[in-house]
C-alpha cells in the first residue's frame, strides 16, 4: 500500500461530505481538486500532515458560497478578507431571528481551518465570477503584509453560527440577511451566492454605516420573486440594475392594490349584514376593485406614496 493512496485513505470523511472533490497524487503528497466544485482552486498537502488532514476531515465546502461549515461545530464561516483592525464592521455582530430561530452572526476573527485551507491553496486557472472562494485575501502570506502596515490586522470571517447544513435553509437565511444587512447599512459586506452559471456579482467593500446598525434583526420571509430581483439588481450594469430595480416597484405595486383589494372584498363579503344591506355592498365592492384599473404609472405612485 503506497503512502499517497493512505493520505486518500486518510482524507475518507471529508470526501464523504465533499463528494464533488477528487484526489491526485503528487511526490510526497496530494492534490484536493475542485474543492466547492471550482475548478480554479487546488489544495496541496503532505503526507505527514496530519494536522491538515485532520482540518479537511471536519469541514463541508459549500458550493453556493465562499464559505467552510465546520461539522463539529456546526458553524459557517464565510471567507472574507484580511483587513486593519480599525474598519467598524469588523467587530459587528448581532442576532437575526428568523422563522423562529435566533441565529448568531458576527464579523470576526478567522479559523485557524481557514487559515490552514488558504495556505495550501494553489490557482491553477485564472478567477472567475467565484474569484478563487475569496482565498487569496486570507492567507497568513496576505496577513503578514497588511501587518506591516498595522500590526493589529486581523483575517475576518463573517459567521453564522450553530447552524445545521440544510442546503435549502442556509440559502434562504443567506438571501435575508444579504437583504437586512444591507437595509441597515448600505455599503456592508454581504454574502456571494455563486449560482451554477457563475453569474458575476460585484466585489463589495465596507464602509461606515448610513444608518446605525441594530443588535438584533427580527426577519420575516419576503416574497421571493422579490429577493431574487432584489439580487440581480446588484448588476454591475447601470441599465439592468435600473429595470430590475422598476421591476421591484411594478410587482409590488400590483399586489399591494391587489392584496388591499382582496381583503377590502373578504370584509364586504363576509359582513353578517352584506345581504341586508346588498345595495351598499355592491357599491363597496366596486370601490374596492376600482383601483386596480388604475394605470401602471398611477399604480406605482400609490404604493411608493404608501411606503
Amino acid at each position: 500500500m503506497s503512502s499517497s493512496f493512505d493520505l486518500r485513505k486518510a482524507l475518507d470523511p471529508f470526501f464523504d461530505l465533499n463528494p464533488n472533490c477528487t484526489f491526485r497524487d503528487i511526490e510526497d503528497g496530494g492534490v484536493v481538486e475542485t474543492p466547492w466544485s471550482d475548478d480554479t482552486v487546488e489544495l496541496h498537502m503532505r503526507n505527514d500532515d496530519q494536522m491538515f488532514i485532520d482540518t479537511l476531515n471536519n469541514v463541508y465546502l459549500p458550493l453556493r458560497y465562499s464559505a467552510i461549515w465546520h461539522k463539529d461545530s456546526k458553524d459557517l464561516e464565510f471567507i472574507w478578507i484580511a483587513t486593519h483592525s480599525d474598519m467598524p464592521v469588523a467587530s459587528r455582530a448581532f442576532q437575526f431571528v428568523f422563522h423562529s430561530r435566533t441565529y448568531r452572526c458576527e464579523f470576526a476573527e478567522a479559523s485557524s481551518r481557514l487559515l490552514d485551507i488558504a495556505d495550501a491553496a494553489r490557482l491553477p486557472k485564472p478567477s472567475t465570477s467565484t474569484e478563487h472562494r475569496n482565498l487569496m485575501f486570507v492567507s497568513r502570506d496576505r496577513l503578514k503584509f497588511i501587518q506591516q502596515i498595522d500590526p493589529t490586522a486581523k483575517v475576518i470571517s463573517f459567521w453564522l453560527r450553530d447552524i445545521d447544513w440544510d442546503e435549502t435553509r442556509v440559502l434562504q437565511v443567506a438571501q435575508h440577511l444579504n437583504f437586512y444587512m444591507t437595509y441597515y447599512d448600505t455599503w456592508s459586506p454581504y454574502i456571494l451566492i455563486h449560482t451554477p452559471t457563475n453569474m458575476d456579482r460585484p466585489t463589495t467593500q465596507a464602509f461606515p454605516a448610513l444608518r446605525p446598525f441594530p443588535s438584533s434583526i427580527l426577519g420575516r420571509l419576503l416574497n421571493e420573486n422579490l429577493l431574487l430581483l432584489w439580487e440581480a439588481a446588484k448588476t454591475r450594469e447601470p441599465f439592468l440594475k435600473f429595470l430590475y430595480l422598476y421591476q421591484i416597484i411594478e410587482y409590488a405595486a400590483f399586489y399591494h392594490l391587489s392584496d388591499e383589494a382582496e381583503s377590502r372584498v373578504r370584509r364586504l363579503l363576509t359582513s353578517p349584514d352584506a345581504l341586508a344591506h346588498i345595495n351598499e355592498t355592491a357599491r363597496g365592492l366596486v370601490d374596492a376593485v376600482a383601483d386596480l384599473r388604475l394605470t401602471d404609472e398611477h399604480k406605482m405612485d400609490v404604493v411608493i406614496r404608501f411606503c
